[in-house]
């Protein structure tokens, strides 16, 4: 019995000794085994798509091996750092990346991510870029068929219709002259928009001036004298209605009425950009029977009209005149001879009291004549026959 139990006693301290004593060399294995673990990496976005333009965040994340990382990412092209593991890349095309991750122990793993470059729009725009102030319809369109459309007009204009974010066109009324812009931007099929909108340039040009007033002349009765006034981008072309079915279309015309009634007085003015304006007044031409109203148009006068003791001092012969005319003035005088159209042809000083002057190369037809001295100006007609 005593040799059973020494057995048992023998057995058991040999089966706990095995325990406390474990295989040291298998335990130093299975952490060698953990230590080497495969590294790899990935890369977020695995793939993407960006507009020409935009540039996008890629994040390396490495996978076992042992910290730390390194990380160096190829090519070198449109890249804020090769060296980190978060770079920013805005390539202009589409480019392949690569990136190699390298652990503590010296184990490296690379990947590669492929980055798509598609282009954005460039907008076109048409329509009027020389327009008059105040001119309604205006029309300006770009391509159809996109999204997200986005427009803009300076101040000086208001838009009348469109300019939604499914319109390609807008309707723009000009109220201000100047130097005025429409502009557009719009999102493409590949969900693109242009880096800024495309700007187009409109010259809003300012209407001439129609304008003129009526004075009688203190000299003759039932005559008077219409001062135009007009002014714009010269030339200007005029049309005078004169209220009674007849019309002129000369800077300084003479018209004479021969039926008594009510008159209304229309001057339009063009100018050399296409703009034009209207202005009427029927103050003045209140006809009784039997009264003839005569109405010479002449340029503006920066004194006033003549007065009767200056218009008495300077006389103008012979009227009508085949080669010449004679200028009698009292004084020094500026003379200023301009054709119907308002065309200045020729200026000159008058030094005596009688000037000659040579008109015999002029077609025929009516000449104003503008002299200006000290005590005033005084408009004349000649005819040239």
């Amino acid at each position: 019995m005593k040799k059973f139990l020494l057995f048992v006693a023998a057995f058991v301290v040999s089966f706990s000794s095995a325990k406390a004593s474990p295989d040291h060399s298998t335990i130093n294995k299975g952490l060698s085994v953990a230590n080497t673990r495969s590294l790899s990496v990935s890369i977020c976005p695995p793939a993407t798509t960006i507009c020409q333009g935009q540039g996008v965040i890629l994040q390396a994340i490495p996978s076992g091996g042992s910290s730390p990382y390194d990380y160096i990412w190829s090519p070198a092209y449109a890249i804020n750092s090769t060296v980190t593991s978060n770079p920013t890349v805005a390539p202009t095309g589409t480019t392949v990346y690569t990136v190699t991750v390298t652990d503590g122990l010296g184990a490296s793993a690379s990947n590669s991510v492929t980055i798509t470059v598609v282009s954005v729009p460039t907008p076109t725009l048409t329509g009027p870029d020389s327009v008059c102030s105040g001119t309604q319809g205006n029309v300006y369109t770009t391509q159809a068929g996109m999204t997200n459309y986005v427009w803009s007009v300076s101040a000086g204009g208001v838009i009348t219709a469109g300019a939604t974010a499914t319109d390609n066109t807008v309707t723009v009324t000009w109220i201000t002259a100047g130097a005025q812009t429409v502009s557009v931007n719009y999102t493409n099929s590949n969900g693109c928009s242009a880096n800024s909108a495309t700007i187009y340039n409109v010259s809003i040009n300012a209407l001439p001036t129609a304008d003129f007033n009526m004075v009688a002349d203190s000299v003759v009765l039932h005559h008077y004298f219409v001062v135009n006034n007009a002014t714009g981008a010269q030339p200007l072309s005029y049309y005078w209605s004169w209220g009674d079915g007849t019309h002129d279309s000369i800077a300084y015309p003479t018209h004479t009425y021969s039926t008594a009634g009510f008159y209304k007085i229309c001057l339009s003015v063009t100018d050399s950009n296409g703009c034009s304006n209207t202005y009427c007044d029927s103050s003045y031409l209140q006809k009784d029977p039997n009264t003839v109203i005569s109405v010479d148009v002449i340029p503006q006068v920066i004194t006033g009209i003549n007065g009767t003791g200056l218009a008495d001092q300077i006389k103008v012969y012979p009227n009508p005149t085949t080669d010449n005319i004679t200028i009698e003035a009292s004084q020094k005088s500026i003379i200023e001879i301009s054709n119907m159209q308002g065309e200045l042809l020729k200026t000159l000083a008058a030094e005596g009291n009688k000037t000659n002057i040579d008109v015999s190369a002029f077609a025929k037809g009516i000449y104003i004549l503008k002299i200006q001295n000290a005590d005033g100006i005084v408009f004349k007609k000649f005819v040239k026959e």
